[in-house]
């Protein structure tokens, strides 16, 4: 199951990143499917920050976590035993998933604009939340 988790979080930091270098070269974040312009303008709406850190780097930060603790965890070191290590990711897990389902919310209905990539980030971080109940609970 960690290892399940590792892969998600990998995956996740990585469309993450995309993201984030997207806007920092200025690129035009193009949608696969659906409009082209989409995916710009919901990374560029207000709604891209919280607590004013731009969500693509709460998204490394978070998926960066966890890849570091399901690492932690794989290797078994016995200083973590001491750790409540899964049950931090079990918590730090819902908070991103509610995240993720409140900005679903805030593409569909306040924004009427769908990101691909937005959408590919909140589904690997609902997926982390649910390997991670059948792992630690």
């Amino acid at each position: 199951m960690i290892i399940i988790i590792l892969l998600l979080s990998i995956s996740g930091f990585f469309v993450s990143w995309h993201i984030w270098n997207s806007k920092k070269k200025k690129d035009h974040l193009t949608c696969i499917i659906g409009e082209t312009n989409s995916c710009d303008i919901v990374v560029k709406s207000k709604y891209n920050s919280f607590l004013g850190i731009p969500n693509e780097i709460n998204g490394m930060l978070y998926y960066g976590l966890v890849t570091i603790a399901s690492i932690l965890l794989f290797t078994s070191l016995p200083v973590i035993e001491f750790i409540p290590l899964g049950y931090i990711l079990l918590i730090a897990g819902a908070g991103s998933a509610v995240f993720s389902l409140y900005l679903i919310v805030v593409q569909s209905y306040v924004l009427k604009q769908w990101c691909e990539w937005c959408l590919v980030s909140a589904g690997l971080s609902i997926a982390i939340l649910i390997v991670e109940i059948f792992a630690f609970l």
